[in-house]
């Protein structure tokens, strides 16, 4: 009885519980802007990154073949960050674009750009890098300080100990079919809906969360 028990208990911890899919369908109606054709094929694509990470999950302690076994540890990181990228990218979308005054990152947004339309035009900058990627603002949780960086692919140029805030997909699949090549005009109408109140949530809890409490700015 108590072998079968902790047999079950071995098992349950081989096999996880598959990832599920988050559904960020609204955004088809809270983004008119953006074709609704584009935006389901860059839905499905996310939720082909959650299949392969559950697939990988389900294969990567069982596998005996020592060449499958390095292949799905070098695949896991891009599967795994593709997805997470892409749901906190769709995470913070849905919004009225507005920057909403007294929140701590847009204080943090001011001090390292010196105004809004001045980190605008270097994220802009950003995705003149040619490649596929993402343009991520991070926050250090450390000390609070921020600084915008390129990722190649998914995985290729995170920053050790930063968190990532905004979230931007550079991957052609996010834009090419309704923009063309004019990464200006995706980004100016990604701005409209982003939910900034997200990304400033996401400084705040990541800055709480290494500090055990942050003073809260007075009104």
């Amino acid at each position: 009885m108590k072998k079968g028990f902790f047999l079950l208990c071995f098992m349950s911890y081989l096999v996880a519980e598959p990832i599920q899919v988050k559904d960020y369908s609204s955004l088809k109606v809270k983004m008119p802007k953006f074709h609704p054709e584009l935006l389901q094929i860059h839905l499905d694509l996310y939720k082909g990154y959650v299949a392969q990470v559950n697939f990988i999950d389900s294969k990567i302690n069982t596998e005996k073949d020592p060449f499958l076994l390095q292949s799905l540890r070098k695949q896991y990181g891009f599967e795994y960050d593709g997805m997470a990228l892409h749901e906190l990218y769709f995470g913070e979308l849905g919004g009225n674009g507005k920057v909403p005054p007294r929140r701590r990152l847009m204080y943090k947004m001011m001090g390292e750009y010196g105004s809004f339309a001045k980190f605008k035009e270097k994220v802009k900058s950003f995705a003149k890098i040619r490649g596929i990627g993402w343009i991520i603002l991070f926050g250090n949780v450390s000390n609070g300080d921020i600084k915008l960086s390129w990722v190649a692919e998914h995985e290729k140029g995170f920053l050790s100990g930063w968190v990532p805030l905004c979230v931007i997909d550079l991957w052609e699949h996010a834009y090419i079919a309704q923009f063309g090549l004019n990464k200006d005009t995706y980004i100016d109408i990604l701005f409209e809906y982003m939910d900034w109140n997200v990304v400033n949530d996401r400084y705040v809890k990541g800055c709480n969360a290494y500090n055990k409490g942050y003073v809260p700015i007075s009104k």
